[in-house]
């Protein structure tokens, strides 16, 4: 990354940060109309979604921020534990979400996110 890119990715990702945590919180709010969730987002760092059921946590979704390396860090407990990171594009001067190397947009990131918790 060059340092110019570096630079505007220091300054636009923490935005990009708070879009991906509204829009889970978002979804999350329509999907407990029907299913158990708690959300954790005291740490505004961090973001912490986990399905109840009967009392007990059987799936649970990890999110940090890591302004250091500019991502996202992920991990889903369901009960696998997977985890991946969401990194930042500059384009146009504009900063994109990238996954496994391509611009990935926000609703699919949501989508494979919050089904961890959600999912059978």
């Amino acid at each position: 990354m060059l340092a110019s890119e570096r630079s505007r990715t220091e300054i636009l990702s923490p935005g990009k940060w708070q879009e991906l945590r509204v829009a889970i919180k978002r979804e999350c709010a329509a999907i407990g109309k029907t299913l158990e969730l708690r959300l954790y987002d005291q740490d505004p760092n961090a973001l912490i979604v986990e399905r109840v059921r009967d009392g007990w946590v059987p799936k649970r979704l990890s999110l940090e921020y890591d302004s250091l390396a500019l991502c996202v860090k992920w991990s889903c407990c369901d009960p696998a534990y997977n985890t991946g990171t969401i990194g930042f594009r500059s384009f146009n001067g504009s900063l994109l979400f990238e996954v496994n190397g391509r611009n990935t947009p926000l609703p699919e990131i949501v989508t494979v996110l919050v089904s961890c918790v959600v999912g059978d």
